[in-house]
């Protein structure tokens, strides 16, 4: 079986993140999904956004940003209307009751590997209380000696309060092996391509509520600490432009 064919089985809902304004990106990402059913999600676009509004109403806490931010930093706005975004999609999963669902932004880039057989015995090898899989991520792909090294020094820095990972955290901060096509999720970058289920998108839409934290970061957040069961697939199927700069980003 193809690999689309596949994710179009597996997944009860397959939702696109995308914003009006970006135009330029429609085509682009009907060419590339073609044969994938799945639906548009229009985002909430920074430039229609009223911050101190949505602050008064609760939705959106700076003061909780800073404080959930690894250096205490606030989220750029961009990254604030892709937060409430991914969040809408988790809010609409927890409504229709969707088992699971696959999100995309809209500068997914699938890799060839995509379309092959090999999406079905990655997805295959999820064991029955997955929680969240990233078929598309970033950093943490390879352990080198010297990211050992530095996870001894924040683990014992964590046990002295000077970081805000917890000893935990820092344990779960690499990809460790699980089958033959996939891994435990570590600290991985990027929420262009994953999947979650009910339960998980409970969870995000818990920890948003209000909105502080970058999308990715809140998937990295809660893959860390093991607060929910999250994998990565080996090969990854889906990279992203604005990671690799050959697009346009709208977040910042």
């Amino acid at each position: 079986m193809g690999g689309y064919e596949f994710l179009n089985g597996f997944f009860d809902k397959i939702v696109v993140i995308s914003l009006k304004r970006a135009t330029e990106r429609h085509p682009r990402i009907e060419e590339r999904l073609r044969g994938l059913r799945y639906e548009i999600h229009w985002g909430t676009d920074k430039d229609e956004m009223d911050l101190a509004a949505l602050e008064r109403s609760g939705a959106w806490s700076p003061a909780r940003a800073r404080q959930v931010h690894r250096n205490s930093k606030l989220m750029a706005p961009g990254h604030v209307g892709c937060a409430f975004s991914h969040r809408a999609v988790w809010q609409a999963i927890v409504e229709n009751g969707w088992s699971r669902t696959l999100i995309f932004e809209d500068d997914v880039l699938p890799r060839p590997e995509a379309r092959g057989p090999l999406v079905e015995q990655a997805l295959g090898e999820l064991p029955a209380g997955w929680d969240l899989v990233y078929l598309g991520y970033e950093h943490g792909e390879v352990t080198r000696p010297w990211d050992r090294v530095k996870q001894a020094s924040y683990l014992a820095f964590s046990a002295l309060r000077l970081i805000k990972w917890t000893p935990r955290q820092v344990l779960g901060l690499h990809p460790s092996p699980f089958s033959p096509h996939l891994r435990r999720a570590g600290k991985h970058h990027g929420a262009h391509a994953y999947g979650v289920t009910q339960r998980c998108a409970r969870i995000l839409l818990e920890a948003q509520t209000p909105v502080a934290w970058m999308a990715d970061q809140l998937l990295l957040h809660l893959a860390i600490g093991r607060d929910v069961e999250a994998f990565l697939t080996e090969p990854k199927f889906f990279d992203q432009d604005s990671l690799q700069g050959t697009t346009r980003t709208y977040t910042t």
